[in-house]
């Protein structure tokens, strides 16, 4: 089913076996980051319809697709250097989603930054990000997941809009 799914966002195949074939042991004592350019993308309900009698199952939300790829992309490339490119026992992950400034916020630094309290929910937000991590390898399975902390914000001024995720076997010592 990985596999399929790797093909499904044009990963290549032969890399993502390659991580998974790679990976005997589960990291200790590991810390990795990575970001992710470009608005953050939930990912919403799905929706499944019979065509020419095979089931098609599709996102309600038509950015993910591509935010997903480069999400896979960016994990892949962080990936690339790791001894052991997956963690198979319990991880801890620190993830901020940074969205892009509204034309209404303050122009200067003077005043407060204004929360992200709307659409779409973190929850949504942490979804598709964690496929991601199972696509590509860099977790098991997001059950392997038993800590965590998020948070979504809209960019400083001069900041990118983007998705920073820190991932850390649950023993490394901060």
């Amino acid at each position: 089913m990985k596999t399929a799914k790797a093909a499904e966002l044009g990963i290549h195949v032969s890399d993502f076996e390659r991580y998974l074939a790679s990976a005997q042991a589960p990291m200790i004592g590991q810390q990795y980051s990575a970001f992710i350019p470009g608005k953050p993308e939930p990912q919403g309900s799905t929706k499944a319809f019979v065509v020419g009698g095979r089931a098609r199952v599709t996102s309600d939300n038509t950015n993910l697709m591509p935010w997903r790829a480069l999400a896979v992309t960016k994990l892949q490339e962080m990936a690339r250097d790791w001894p052991l490119p997956l963690f198979s026992g319990a991880v801890y992950v620190e993830v901020e989603f940074v969205f892009p400034r509204l034309k209404s916020h303050p122009k200067t630094a003077k005043g407060a930054q204004p929360e992200h309290t709307v659409k779409p929910d973190i929850d949504k937000l942490l979804r598709a990000l964690y496929d991601a991590m199972t696509v590509t390898g860099v977790v098991r399975d997001d059950a392997c997941i038993t800590r965590g902390w998020q948070s979504k914000r809209y960019a400083k001024i001069g900041e990118a809009a983007g998705t920073l995720v820190t991932i850390r076997s649950a023993d490394y010592d901060v």
